[in-house]
């Protein structure tokens, strides 16, 4: 008997918790159409008036600092929303090793069609490979305009 009493009050809650995750997916999306519209209605702010305290000022939009707060708070509500759907509320992109592979293919072919085309690159005027220290430069360092090495770009 007390476990059926058990389980019975474990399913009410469940159903319970279900019926408040229904209600405040509405109450979000709901507040995100209601920020939204509040970027074209009239907008009331507070600016400092020094000693006298604030000084509430009324624009006929939202400012633009306004629609940024707006927007941030919208964007933050729909993932949210989303989360609460079970929707995806981000993007990972996987990038396998064949897609590389191919990628580096694609770009080698390329610089070749390129090479073809326009002549080797070694005989273009700056192209030529200089043995590492003939300009005091490392494997790792890059041509330095201020060593005055010509930088192709």
């Amino acid at each position: 008997m007390h476990k059926e009493k058990t389980e019975a009050a474990i399913a009410a809650r469940e159903v319970n918790i279900a019926a408040k995750r229904a209600e405040l997916k509405q109450l979000l999306i709901d507040k995100a159409v209601d920020l939204a519209h509040r970027m074209d209605e009239e907008h009331i702010d507070f600016k400092s008036a020094g000693p006298a305290g604030p000084m509430e000022v009324t624009y006929p939009k939202a400012t633009a600092q306004a629609c940024q707060q707006y927007a941030t708070a919208i964007g933050i509500l729909i993932d949210k929303f989303r989360l609460e759907s079970g929707e995806v509320t981000g993007r990972e992109e996987v990038v396998t090793i064949d897609a590389i592979d191919k990628e580096i293919q694609r770009l080698e072919s390329e610089l070749a069609r390129r090479e073809a085309t326009d002549g080797s690159l070694a005989e273009q005027p700056g192209r030529a490979e200089r043995a590492p220290g003939e300009t005091g430069e490392t494997r790792d360092s890059e041509p330095s305009i201020e060593r005055g090495e010509k930088v192709l770009v």
